[in-house]
């Protein structure tokens, strides 16, 4: 079906400002439109005399600059309900911009959104823990960690966790065990922290997905260093602004990144701590290589294995103590790095 273009409007779920178009992408698709003509295969739904694209942006852009609005061009008419145009949004987003973390994040922040619009319905959550609070439900439109009991969920409640989001999403989405990837649990994270205003959307502009999970995990860091003295929630914004700044320079790395939050913190509050982050860094990278099977010693340990037949009762003892010893030890460093593990609740069906 034929409309004009001032009469195409984008998909009513994809948020324009937060999700801009790619002005490198529009250049190039003039310039295929130039050459090869419009591909018609855009796939839309009537709204009154208008027509709403589910996907298709970039071109149908391209188009608006090369003509003026009265220019025809068919599109593909379907009838299609709100829960399609989010899913062939999405489709498109991961095809083609499954690595960036802005669009990850407004795919999802669009399901959640229309949800507690109630324009979709999300899948049922199959089992909820006695008492929220856990971080894995949440209810629409808040990003944020639902509290209290599970009793607060009332039959008006949306709620949520990852899993139903890529439940709802489908294929892309889901890991192989059929639960979300961790690029959506991170996203879902990065919305509660731009929502508790400890990052701000700019933050993430141009972030891949590893970038997005470096700073998600630098921001519940923060949060933790919030409260120690001197340290207020304005001086932890202040270091995580430094260290996207640092990791967005030409030269900038997750470490660098890393310390330069790191001194900020240090300068604030007036103490003199070493950069345990590349301690720790160094560290674990020595055990590595120690315990790696090209090493020295995993070399020389694999050829006593070998000829253990041969080894005198002595020293078989005196490696049985010493690896038990070493066993030990190691137990011990790692109770003190552990975090505490989360008790198992009873959990209700959400009936």
């Amino acid at each position: 079906m034929k409309f004009q273009l001032r009469d195409i409007k984008p998909n009513p779920f994809r948020h324009m400002e937060r999700y801009p178009l790619d002005d490198e992408k529009i250049e190039i698709l003039q310039e295929s439109i130039k050459k090869t003509g419009f591909w018609d295969n855009i796939v839309a739904r009537k709204n009154g005399d208008k027509a709403e694209i589910a996907y298709g942006h970039h071109r149908l852009h391209a188009l608006k600059k090369m003509y003026p609005g009265t220019h025809e061009v068919d599109l593909i008419i379907r009838k299609l309900d709100s829960e399609h145009m989010i899913k062939m949004m999405a489709d498109e987003n991961l095809e083609f911009w499954g690595g960036t973390a802005q669009v990850v994040m407004e795919t999802i922040r669009a399901v959640i959104q229309a949800a507690a619009d109630r324009e979709i319905k999300l899948p049922e959550i199959k089992q909820l823990p006695q008492r929220l609070g856990d971080g894995s439900v949440r209810l629409a439109p808040s990003f944020s960690s639902a509290s209290g009991g599970a009793g607060g969920i009332t039959p008006n409640s949306i709620a949520y966790t990852p899993t139903t989001i890529a439940e709802f999403l489908g294929k892309g989405w889901m890991d192989s065990r059929g639960a979300a990837t961790e690029k959506v649990k991170n996203a879902i994270r990065a919305l509660e922290l731009i929502e508790k205003k400890m990052l701000k959307e700019d933050d993430f502009k141009g972030m891949g997905i590893k970038n997005m999970e470096w700073l998600v995990r630098k921001a519940e860091h923060a949060e933790k260093d919030v409260g120690r003295e001197k340290v207020t929630k304005t001086v932890a914004r202040t270091a995580l602004r430094k260290a996207t700044k640092a990791l967005r320079a030409e030269d900038g790395t997750r470490d660098r990144a890393d310390s330069e939050y790191n001194a900020h913190i240090r300068s604030e509050i007036g103490e003199t701590v070493p950069d345990i982050d590349t301690f720790a860094r160094q560290l674990a990278s020595s055990l590595g290589r120690t315990l790696s099977d090209e090493s020295k010693e995993v070399t020389m340990l694999k050829e006593i294995i070998r000829h253990r037949s041969h080894l005198s009762d002595i020293q078989n003892d005196n490696l049985v103590g010493t690896f038990e010893n070493l066993i030990d030890r190691a137990e011990n460093y790692l109770r003190q790095f552990k975090k505490p593990s989360v008790r198992k609740l009873t959990v209700v069906r959400n009936d």
